[in-house]
Parts: structure tokens; C-alpha cells; sequence
């Protein structure tokens, strides 16, 4: 059953929309952050981000926990995927989904070193180092 206390979900960031979330980072080949505000429903014990190849055709889903970002990770290098977010209660009552966002997953800028050890992210992600 579906309630009406709705996270909104704030963009997506990455190399599709960079700075889009809060304190967000690079992402890495295959990853991608999520953001949302937070629901002021009394009693919200969670959220679940729910992704799929098509609009409100979602194949998969995440419970996140109590968290307002999440970071999706391991998707396939060009694909497009669609995403909302749920709020769900103590009992398990889970809210309406979100407004929906639609991303496709980009490859890492070769030159992008986000552990700063001298060795390009494509590079370790490549050859493991």
C-alpha cells in the first residue's frame, strides 16, 4: 500500500550532471550518485531506490536505509536507466514513488585520478593497480 509522503528527488551527479548532489564526488566507471530531500512524514524509517531500463519500469531496488544520497555502482557503461525514490515506515507502508530521473551510465574521464596516487582511474580499473 502506497501512501501520499513523497521524497523528492534532487538530481544526479557524475558525468552526466556534475554537482548536482550534495557533497557529492567523481564517480568511477559504472557508478552513480543519487539525492534526495528528507521526508518529514512522521515515522519514516527508510528509503529504496528503485532503477530499470524503462520509465516507471523499475527491475530493481535498493533499501537504503535511513540515507538521503545513495550511490549506484557496477552498471554497465552506456546503458540508461530510470530512477525514483520511496519512503517507507516503521510498519512497511511505503510512499508514492518520486519524481523520476533518467541517466546513462558515462565512461570515466580518462585523465580523472580521484585517489591522487599518479595513476588514472581508467588505468586501475583497467590493470587492477
Amino acid at each position: 500500500m502506497r501512501r501520499n509522503f513523497l521524497p523528492i528527488l534532487l538530481g544526479l551527479a557524475g558525468f552526466l550532471s556534475p554537482g548536482a548532489v550534495l557533497g557529492s564526488t567523481s564517480t568511477s566507471a559504472g557508478a552513480v550518485k543519487l539525492a534526495w530531500d528528507l521526508s518529514w512524514e512522521p515515522g519514516i524509517a527508510g528509503y529504496r531506490v528503485h532503477y530499470g531500463p524503462a520509465s516507471r519500469t523499475y527491475t530493481e531496488v535498493v533499501d537504503i536505509g535511513f540515507q538521503i544520497r545513495a550511490e549506484l555502482e557496477e552498471l554497465p557503461v552506456g546503458e540508461t536507466y530510470y530512477c525514483a525514490v520511496t519512503a517507507y515506515n516503521e510498519y512497511g507502508l511505503e510512499s508514492d514513488y518520486s519524481n523520476e530521473v533518467v541517466f546513462t551510465v558515462a565512461a570515466p574521464d580518462a585523465g580523472l585520478d580521484s585517489d591522487r596516487d599518479g595513476l588514472s582511474d581508467s588505468f586501475e580499473d583497467l590493470y587492477g593497480a
